[in-house]
């Protein structure tokens, strides 16, 4: 029996020596395997290789995993799977899309808010607009001639010498109408004219020539003012807008003649 005792502890101690393992494991494997040193150490090393390579597989796993941690703690929206979401081919399915807004948007408050900014011209550096108002000035009655100028003022006889291409290209303010189309309508109606309606789009350099050509010939300004009640507005402007609303405005330049009762071509 001493003997018996003696030789298994002889086996344990040369299992330790081989393996590094400690007496409990040496005891268990020889144990389990009725004593026999070679199996148990084959026994031994094959258990701990496949416990090493399971170790190697979950590594990833758990990489992922504090991964995924870490972008849900920093407040990302990804979201990374596990080998138990792959389809049944073995894919992974796609990370679904993600729409999000980098920049916010931001809304500018003005003064004039509602009001849409009027569309800039290569044109407009042609137009003295201050002359344009005070000539609107006069034709409405509020400012008499002289205080805009006289024959006498050295300025006014020096602008006067050369038509430049601000005059060639400035709207015919003589021959509008100041007022609404609403308001065009009546007075169309109560002098029994018709309504010619010249809707003007600054972009537009056909626009542009009406006001060259066609609105500043003597003998036109004639037949319009004996005959028509003349209404010219940009595009962009309220009254504009209302109006190529309404009429469906797509083609330039544009030019209608309107029965002012009944509002139709």
């Amino acid at each position: 029996m001493a003997s018996s005792n003696n030789g298994f502890e002889a086996l344990a101690d040369q299992f330790c020596a081989i393996t590094g393992e400690g007496r409990a494991v040496a005891v268990s494997m020889l144990e389990a395997c009725n004593n026999d040193l070679q199996m148990a150490i084959g026994m031994h090393v094959d258990g701990t290789s496949t416990n090493q390579n399971d170790d190697i597989v979950a590594l990833p796993q758990a990489s992922t995993n504090q991964r995924a941690e870490s972008r849900k703690r920093a407040g990302s929206p990804i979201m990374l799977d596990d080998d138990n979401s792959l389809g049944a081919d073995g894919v992974r399915a796609p990370i679904p899309q993600k729409t999000e807004k980098l920049v916010d948007d931001y809304t500018f408050s003005f003064g004039n808010r509602g009001r849409r900014r009027i569309a800039k011209s290569v044109f407009d550096g042609f137009r003295d607009f201050q002359a344009e108002a005070r000539q609107q000035e006069e034709s409405l009655g509020f400012v008499t001639p002289s205080a805009s100028g006289s024959s006498s003022d050295p300025v006014f006889l020096k602008s006067s010498k050369k038509k430049t291409l601000e005059d060639l290209f400035r709207p015919p303010i003589d021959l509008m109408f100041k007022g609404s189309f609403h308001s065009a309508r009546e007075q169309g109606s109560s002098t029994n004219k018709w309504l010619m309606v010249n809707i003007q789009n600054v972009q537009e350099f056909s626009c542009q020539v009406l006001n060259r050509d066609i609105w500043n010939n003597h003998a036109v300004k004639t037949i319009i003012e004996t005959h028509f009640i003349f209404w010219q507005v940009y595009q962009d402007s309220e009254e504009g807008r209302k109006y190529r609303q309404f009429y469906k405005v797509l083609d330039w330049p544009y030019v209608a003649i309107l029965d002012p009762q009944t509002g139709k071509f």
